[in-house]
């Protein structure tokens, strides 16, 4: 089976959030599942001269858009096992940022037909070409209406992946004509309109042959107006798999070269020689009394930081600690900064850094995510591999991954809460802090979560099903 993975970042080359995440880590699984998968993604700007200098150059070919012709550069490499494609345009992708340019729709429109026409030029077809998210959207509506009547491209099936639907590419209406080049009928038939504007991910939805999200409890949500507006009644006329994400083998705190002092189920009591050292190392009180609270999240508000905001001071108060990483909205951050100068010995905002990351999973007690929504998240998974308890709002990939502890479930292994409130946050904070006093059932919660099979074995298996029933 040959699977041509398209997506807009992948770690280690370029990474801004979970989908960079994922695609570092699907390659390999699905590769294990000896699955023929090649990724392409663009060549941008900031990826390392070490990986570059790796790069074989293939080709030069050009790309039409609107009434612009422009030439991409293909680039090649293998990666872990994984053979790596990179288009290459100075224009599109040679900036600082990946995303956030009022030019993002030529950008992604160009690279989306480069990777199209790029399968002219290989000595490797695929049978399966799966898409993500709206960056790449164009795809399998390009296949399907642009190449329809090149027969060696007629085959080729095509899966799109939802990660998240709040960005949806969505543009005006002049954008069909004026930068994709394309046929007004296009907006009128309805395949790419959504509310008066163009809709990528509703292009694709519309195109391609199936549809798949991160999670099971995500593809229930995306019926819901509330989580994905108007696309919703798009996604419900779909059949939608979700399938989770997962994370690496090689994460955990006897694997991984930044924990300080590594440790297993066999030796949990390091586990408290790392939070020591943390508790040092941030200039909080060295407490082992003190719960320790950590959280690696984006300062958004759809992470529940707001409820973070309210809920804490009151655990701050009374001796348990915060220790946090992660970038986002200036206004979140101010906030949160004003929280660290009334607490400074009970709280640490540390810059997001690998390294921060582990030591926060390795030296808190819990792992804090209210969120207002997850498609899946991987911070609760790397926590329970930790040894490190999630509190999780019941809600997309949290809900699939985290089984709660509680009356009805004495075998869970986090601690779950339905309500996206602060005071349902409080309560959640309240059960943490009374299980942390019950050094007997703290454990119990660490080992099971340890126990957890949170690995990318069977998401690659269920997707290496999906695709065999499409092929």
């Amino acid at each position: 089976m040959k699977v041509l993975y398209v997506v807009s970042e992948a770690f280690p080359f370029a990474k801004y959030g979970g989908l960079g995440e994922v695609a570092g880590e699907y390659p390999k699984a699905m590769a294990a599942q000896n699955v023929d998968v090649r990724v392409v993604m663009p060549l941008y700007q900031g990826i390392s001269d070490v990986y570059r200098e790796q790069m074989e150059f293939m080709i030069s070919y050009p790309v039409n858009l609107a009434l612009e012709t422009a030439f991409c550069g293909l680039y090649k490499m293998e990666y872990e096992g994984v053979i790596w494609y990179f288009i290459e345009n100075e224009r599109c992708f040679g900036r600082d940022m990946l995303y956030g340019y009022p030019d993002d729709d030529m950008r992604f429109a160009f690279f989306s037909k480069a990777v199209c026409a790029m399968l002219r030029y290989l000595d490797w077809r695929p049978e399966l070409i799966h898409c993500n998210d709206w960056q790449t959207a164009l795809v399998p509506f390009y296949l399907r209406d642009y190449y329809a009547q090149n027969q060696s491209f007629r085959p080729i099936k095509t899966v799109f992946t939802i990660h998240n639907v709040e960005f949806q590419g969505d543009f005006s209406y002049e954008t069909l004509t004026d930068v994709f080049g394309l046929s007004g009928i296009l907006f009128a038939e309805g395949t790419l309109e959504l509310d008066g504007n163009v809709n990528l991910m509703k292009g694709a939805i519309e195109t391609a042959d199936c549809l798949t999200t991160v999670s099971p409890t995500y593809a229930r949500e995306l019926t819901a107006p509330d989580a994905a507006g108007p696309l919703a009644e798009v996604i419900l006329s779909h059949d939608i798999h979700g399938i989770r994400n997962g994370i690496p083998e090689d994460v955990g705190p006897d694997r991984s070269a930044l924990v300080r002092f590594p440790y297993d189920q066999n030796s949990l009591a390091k586990k408290r020689d790392n939070k020591r050292f943390m508790q040092e190392n941030r200039g909080l009180v060295v407490e082992e009394s003190a719960a320790v609270f950590g959280c690696v999240s984006r300062l958004l508000p759809r992470k529940g930081m707001d409820l973070l905001a309210q809920a804490i001071p009151a655990f701050l108060e009374r001796g348990c600690e915060l220790v946090m990483t992660g970038d986002g909205q200036p206004e979140i951050l101010e906030q949160m900064q004003a929280l660290q100068a009334r607490y400074p010995d009970r709280m640490a905002i540390l810059p997001y850094t690998e390294e921060n990351a582990a030591e926060i999973f390795a030296g808190a007690d819990f792992l804090l995510m209210p969120s207002l929504e997850e498609p899946c998240g991987t911070a609760q998974m790397q926590a329970m591999r930790y040894g490190t308890v999630p509190v999780v709002r019941a809600t997309g990939g949290l809900r699939d991954t985290v089984a709660p502890f509680d009356g009805d479930h004495p075998l869970g292994c986090g601690l779950v809460f339905d309500d996206y409130t602060a005071q349902a946050l409080t309560e959640a904070l309240e059960r943490a802090e009374n299980l942390y006093s019950d050094p007997e059932a703290m454990e119990g919660l660490r080992r099971r979560g340890m126990e957890t099979d949170v690995s990318w074995r069977k998401p690659a298996e269920e997707y290496q099903r999906l695709y065999e029933s499409l092929i």
